[in-house]
């Protein structure tokens, strides 16, 4: 196929991986609060997605050589398919089948994230190096996109037909997408393998590596907390059921409108800055978000506006990140050019953001239950002020040391 059905194939796979997601949110708390699911529970269901794809990223990234990207990402495209017509059904059941329905949703939808969005990766790192910020960051903003729209979509056809119908249209429009998935990707190009053999825990060990990823655990740790929290926090401002969804549009639309500015800034701005300009923004979010009483009053303007920051921070911090980490495995730690690099960096970014997705749900869960949400958000607001901090001094962006002269490979990645 051609040079962009290949990039559409990837950019769409990433959308509906996002909007499946976000499908979910608005509503299953509701639903299974009303079912008698504890809300610990609630909490750890949604960690169960991420669980997954931490394990499947793992061995994804040592192994996807063995299957090709192509059949690893249409494969992923099919298992969310499977995950929302399975957990179409929650409606009809109580606990514990409805616990059952879940954890086989949640496990489907995990281990397909993790081989959409690591082929995909990898796929975009490798084949396209001359446009590789570009690239990624289009693929934030389809990301962006998939966030926005299933809330959206989803308020209208909860409307309609409940659960049910909201969960079983966007399992068939998915399954219906994935032979086309495969159609679209064609070909892949062979692999290219040094004779040196890379190893994960090697890379992640990196300092400088291990502190962007970091930033990328931040990132989705912000979406983990948020999405299971935000229904039941908006309620106690006594914010109807109708406007709920559109709080979730604003969260998402900010992170869609501004992953266009990430973009654009990281042509011209030292990935570090970006991502330690993301870093002081998520901290200031969540600071607004609770908010913090000692701060802000608790009106829910405050919380509008901090959920707008997170959108904010969050599309400065994921943008920059994997094409940073390749740029510091080649130049600063001076490996060969390999795909198994780059299915392993990919494996690794998308390993951590699942730890942070599996922390956010987890926290939450743990702090809303034993003090509040107001306190947990200033806890989470020190947490990651005192990371920026690290952040700073660790990558270098407080010292006066000259740069390193970039090398032609350096080049060709970032400066496009």
């Amino acid at each position: 196929m051609g040079y962009y059905s290949k990039q559409a194939a990837i950019y769409i796979g990433g959308l509906l991986c996002c909007s499946s997601y976000t499908f979910i949110a608005p509503f299953y708390p509701g639903i299974a609060e009303s079912k008698g699911i504890p809300f610990w529970a609630i909490g750890f269901i949604f960690s169960l997605d991420p669980i997954f794809a931490f394990v499947a990223s793992w061995y994804l990234g040592n192994n996807m050589y063995k299957f090709g990207r192509r059949f690893i990402l249409t494969l992923g495209v099919g298992l969310l398919a499977g995950s929302m017509i399975a957990i179409s059904f929650i409606e009809f059941f109580d606990a514990p089948p409805i616990l059952i329905l879940s954890f086989i949703s949640r496990m489907l939808g995990g281990i397909g994230y993790a081989c959409e969005m690591t082929a995909g990766d990898a796929i975009l790192t490798s084949d396209y190096p001359g446009e590789l910020t570009k690239v990624m960051g289009i693929m934030e903003v389809f990301a962006g996109m998939g966030l926005l729209i299933g809330p959206l979509i989803g308020s209208a056809l909860y409307a309609i037909g409940g659960a049910f119908l909201s969960f079983m249209i966007s399992g068939i429009a998915i399954a219906i997408y994935t032979p086309i998935c495969w159609y679209l990707l064609g070909e892949p190009r062979p692999y290219v393998m040094s004779e040196n053999a890379v190893n994960s825990i090697e890379l992640i060990a990196r300092p400088k590596i291990a502190l962007d990823a970091g930033v990328q655990f931040a990132f989705t740790f912000t979406f983990g907390y948020v999405f299971p929290i935000l229904e039941i926090h908006l309620l106690t401002f006594n914010i109807g059921d109708t406007y709920i969804g559109l709080c979730f549009t604003l969260y998402t639309l900010s992170y869609s409108i501004f992953s266009i500015f990430a973009i654009v800034s990281s042509k011209k701005i030292d990935a570090r800055k970006l991502m330690a300009v993301g870093l002081l923004g998520q901290a200031i979010g969540f600071s607004m978000l609770g908010p913090w009483k000692l701060i802000y009053p608790r009106e829910i303007w405050v919380v509008l506006i901090g959920l707008f920051i997170l959108g904010f921070a969050q599309a400065f911090m994921y943008t920059p990140s994997l094409p940073h980490m390749i740029q510091l495995a080649y130049e600063e730690y001076q490996y060969k050019e390999d795909d198994r690099l780059i299915d392993q960096l990919a494996g690794i970014s998308n390993i951590i953001m699942n730890i942070g997705e599996i922390g956010g749900p987890m926290v939450v869960g743990i702090l809303a239950t034993s003090i509040d949400i107001e306190t947990s958000c200033a806890y989470l607001t020190l947490a990651i002020t005192a990371y920026f901090v690290l952040y700073l001094t660790g990558s270098g962006l407080t010292s006066k040391k000259a740069p390193k002269n970039k090398s032609s490979l350096s080049l060709e990645l970032l400066n496009i």
